[in-house]
Formats: C-alpha cells, sequence, structure tokens
C-alpha cells in the first residue's frame, strides 16, 4: 500500500498535518489555565476580604450607648466607613405622600424651594421637596471616639452623582435641610431590599480601638408617619476596595473558586476520554 501511495502525485499524506480548532490539546490547555487563574485570584479575593475591616453591632432605637471594640487593622491607610444597617425596611411612597398631589410630588424643577405653606396629615407641618419620604429618616447623633477624640468625618456621604450634578436633588432641597442635606438625600435614595444601609461617615484609626457613641438615634421628626423600617438597627465599620466591602470579596472569592474547581473537573473528563478513546489512528489498515 504505502508504494502504491508514494507514486500518487497527491494524496492525503501528503498534505500539510494541522490541529483543528477544537482539539482536545487546545481544550484541555485553554480550560486548565482557565482553571488556575481562577483558583488564583479566587484566594486573593480571599485574603483580600481578611484584611479589611468588618464589624457589626446592634442596637435598638432610642437608646443611648457607648460600645468599643477592639480591632487588627491591616490597612492602616485605607479610610473605615461608618454606616447604619436597616431591618424589615420599605419605603412605600403611597402610605407616605397621600395627603399630596401628583403634580408636587413630580415637579420637573428640581430647583423650587417651598415657600408656600404645604402642610402634611397633621396640618401643621410644612412639606420639604423631594415628598415626605425624605421625613421618615432616622434622626442621630453618633460620635467615632479614637483615642479620645471624635474622628467621624460625616462629609461627602452622597453619591458622587448627587454631590457633583443637581438633577434629583437640587438647590432647593440643599437650602431646605441646609448641612445636612446629604443624610436626607441618602435616605431618598430608594432601597429595593429589605435590609438597607446607609452611610454615616468615614475615620482613620489610629490604634486597636474604637468606641462609637451614640447620642441619639430615633425614628424621625414626625412621629404621625408609622416607622418605615424594624426597630433594631445595626452600626457597621467598613473597610472597601475596588470590589466592595469584606463580605463582598469573599463572595466573590467562593464564585471564583468554585467556577475554578468546573474547570478542573471539564478538563478531568476531557483528559480522561482523551485517554480512553485516544486520537483517530493515522495508520492504514491493511
Amino acid at each position: 500500500i504505502d508504494s502504491k501511495i508514494q507514486s500518487k502525485r497527491f494524496c492525503q499524506q501528503e498534505l500539510y498535518f494541522c490541529f483543528p480548532n477544537l482539539h482536545p490539546t487546545y481544550i484541555i490547555s485553554i480550560f486548565a489555565t482557565l482553571a488556575t487563574l481562577l483558583i488564583i485570584f479566587g484566594a486573593i479575593f480571599i485574603q483580600q476580604s481578611n484584611s479589611l475591616l468588618y464589624i457589626e453591632n446592634q442596637f435598638k432605637i432610642n437608646q443611648s450607648v457607648e460600645k468599643t471594640n477592639s480591632a487588627i487593622i491591616y490597612n492602616p491607610d485605607e479610610p473605615i466607613f461608618v454606616f447604619y444597617k436597616l431591618q424589615q425596611f420599605h419605603q412605600n411612597i403611597r402610605s407616605y405622600v397621600q395627603s399630596l398631589d401628583f403634580d408636587f410630588i413630580g415637579t420637573t424643577d428640581v430647583n423650587q424651594y417651598v415657600s408656600d405653606v404645604i402642610f402634611c396629615n397633621d396640618s401643621t407641618s410644612k412639606q420639604p421637596p423631594c415628598s415626605l419620604v425624605s421625613r421618615t429618616n432616622p434622626i442621630y447623633d453618633i460620635e467615632v471616639i479614637v483615642n479620645g477624640y471624635n474622628v467621624l468625618d460625616e462629609s461627602e456621604i452622597a453619591w458622587k452623582f448627587d454631590q457633583n450634578y443637581q438633577v434629583q436633588f437640587g438647590q432647593g432641597f440643599r437650602d431646605y435641610y441646609g448641612s445636612d442635606w446629604q443624610k436626607y438625600a441618602i435616605w431618598a435614595r430608594f432601597s429595593a431590599f429589605p435590609n438597607a444601609v446607609k452611610p454615616i461617615g468615614s475615620f482613620q484609626m489610629s490604634g486597636d480601638q474604637v468606641k462609637i457613641k451614640v447620642n441619639k438615634f430615633n425614628i424621625g421628626d414626625n412621629s404621625l408617619l408609622p416607622p418605615n423600617f424594624d426597630m433594631n438597627y445595626f452600626l457597621i465599620y467598613a473597610q472597601t476596595n475596588v470590589v466592595g466591602g469584606a463580605k463582598e470579596n469573599f463572595a466573590l472569592g467562593v464564585i471564583t473558586i468554585v467556577c475554578g474547581i468546573w474547570c478542573l473537573i471539564f478538563v478531568g473528563i476531557m483528559v480522561t476520554y482523551w485517554a480512553t478513546k485516544g486520537p483517530m489512528s493515522l495508520k492504514y489498515s491493511e
């Protein structure tokens, strides 16, 4: 047979040999490399989650309290953010603005200042812009004590977009609330989840102990409106990176490692199948 083939001017064996794009060698190499990278990055994310500070303390509404936490700071140069978290949180606008007409609620002039007296259900309280939802926020006075000093910085807590552009919270809203407008803007940003996390401020920690002092935390300045969150709340210290906080980094790390393990399982299946079946023989049968 070989002599007959060599006498031919053209035959399959004289063509250049090449691997198809889906050859098992390529597939196994690609998925093995991908699995290695995913597992490495997953381990990095989990390590980052361990180096980011996360402390959560639970308190009750209308309770003045002090709480001291000890913590090891792995990234002392990174700021520590303070949040409050509310459970059973809902912002059902209709239940809070039913006394107002929709022309006022949906005004297109965000810079409009409410100069005319607009009364709420109790007929005594003047209504600020952005609906009654901005008046159901908790009123708080919180200090973060490090080395005997209050180090909490409550500036620039609103979204960067809201700070730089007056789209939703215009000059009228800012004039009405004054220096506290960012607190109300944060509250007026709706949450789609039953657990809402809102920023309070940030601080730098220079020691290994931090004390939170809650002077006041109540349900807001309109007692006639029903509270739209549970009577327990949490205060959180947290450091963040590009991915997020400690929980986000840990979750992403676990997901990444699981994907890497699935890639390894696929590689094992491919290697087993290829070793069992083998490539198609290139020899001629007699």
